[in-house]
């Protein structure tokens, strides 16, 4: 084993360097909350300090490590890195990953520790000043950090307002000559787009849980209800690389199309976490390459030239769908599940954040069960029986027996009497005429 470190203190030589750091036991570890990361990272006592270690590969930890030495030469405000041990192995001689080692910064906390159960919106507005400040202090400095975010920021508090320190070098590049243009918009651009996602998750879950908690119903039918729900009425701009890199979605190009706008009960939707570091685009990439072809960009490049008129009638066309469900009796709809209904558990968060429409997907629960829901499907005659969704075209599909079969006696399983219904952009009357025809066959 090796440590590269300025000084060496002892008792870090007595920590289980030989045990995966996921393993670590409890007794040295340090009761700290931690933040989102991609690496495994844990909080240590030793010495009557804390300190944060990172498992990371050895290049990268070495890099790191010099490039926190130099911002702190330049009075960054940032963690002090304390060494890279490398040529670590377990008992049995494994080959274990390298770790960098830096000082917890005493008094500090991730952004998700400082919010309460309810996120306050002025908390949010101070968390994202201090992440301004510091992001101007290191564009001076000439470092460019490639993944700014509020999960690679600790914060300590600051008078009325917050102080924010730099966690997580392991993407930036330092240039002493100066940032360029480019490089500093490109850090603006990254920081808004992971700054509105990380807090719409925060909201997201905090509403989802106590909305859940009072419907009385699985996580699985919320779910279900909210998949779709991914319309630019969310006024999420800066999602569009998130959305546009995995895939051509079907919404975007105007039609029925594999890829991005379908997938997994919670893969999508303003109540859904989003995969971390971007494991869908990863999976698609490999089932379908990287790049996508000329005719499917062009199709990309001319469904966004009617994008928002399209969902403008997909949410409108949800909503009348979506109301008059609601309005049935209780004999024939058990439950309708839309964020655009007052009485969705998700409504408020969804009515602050969909502004102009609530999506094109519709879910209902029919009331004599699992066999009535497919009979109902199975004779529409304007929605097509089919899995995906977001085309121009109104779908219609029983996720228990066709989308979600394979989670069937999982927690992602959906009510087996739940119709998804993915609204198209036809006349909302011969829609609403189609789904009463085929309820009357029931």
């Amino acid at each position: 084993m090796k440590i590269t470190a300025a000084t060496i203190d002892p008792a870090l030589l007595d920590l289980p360097w030989e045990t995966p750091l996921e393993e670590w036991p409890t007794e040295v570890l340090a009761a700290l909350p931690r933040g989102l990361s991609r690496h495994i990272v844990r909080f240590v006592n030793l010495s009557e300090r804390v300190i944060a270690v990172k498992e990371i590969g050895e290049s990268v930890a070495h890099r790191e490590y010099e490039l926190l030495r130099d911002l702190l030469r330049l009075g960054a405000p940032c963690v002090h890195p304390t060494a890279v041990i490398t040529g670590r192995s377990s008992v049995t001689g494994e080959e274990l990953n390298s770790v960098l080692v830096t000082e917890h910064l005493s008094y500090s906390l991730p952004y998700r520790a400082l919010f309460s159960q309810y996120m306050r919106p002025e908390t949010a507005t101070r968390l994202i000043d201090a992440l301004a400040v510091l992001l101007v202090r290191l564009h001076l400095l000439g470092f460019y950090w490639g993944d700014v975010s509020l999960s690679n920021t600790l914060f300590r508090r600051d008078a009325g307002a917050f102080a924010a320190y730099l966690v997580d070098a392991e993407t930036g590049e330092l240039y002493p000559e100066g940032l360029t243009d480019g490089k500093r918009l490109y850090d603006i651009d990254v920081a808004r787009t992971n700054i509105i996602g990380e807090l719409m998750d925060l909201q997201a879950r905090t509403m989802g849980a106590a909305a859940l908690s009072r419907a009385a119903d699985t996580t699985a039918q919320a779910l279900t209800a909210m998949v779709g729900a991914t319309s630019p009425r969310l006024q999420l701009e800066l999602l569009v690389a998130r959305l546009l890199i995995p895939a051509g979605g079907a919404a975007r190009g105007g039609g029925v199309a594999a890829g991005g706008a379908d997938g997994p009960a919670g893969s999508a939707g303003p109540m859904a976490s989003p995969a971390p570091g971007g494991a869908g685009a990863g999976a698609v990439g490999n089932a379908a390459g990287a790049v996508p072809s000329p005719f499917d960009s062009w199709l990309d490049i001319r469904g966004l030239k009617t994008l928002d008129l399209r969902v403008k009638r997909h949410s409108a066309n949800a909503l009348k769908v979506a109301e008059w469900l609601e309005s049935q009796p209780s004999d024939v709809i058990e439950r309708v599940w839309y964020p655009g209904l007052e009485s969705h558990p998700g409504h408020e968060i969804a009515a602050r954040q969909m502004h102009g429409g609530f999506g094109g997907i519709v879910s209902v629960q029919l009331a004599a069960g699992a066999e009535a829901a497919k009979h109902f499907v199975d004779h529409t005659q304007i929605f097509t029986l089919a899995e995906s969704l977001g085309g121009v075209e109104s779908l219609i599909e029983v996720p228990a027996a066709m989308t979600h079969a394979s989670v069937a006696g999982t927690t992602l399983q959906v009510p087996a009497n739940l119709g998804r219904i993915s609204v198209g952009i036809e006349n909302a009357d011969d829609l609403i005429a189609d789904l009463k025809q085929a309820l009357d066959r029931i």
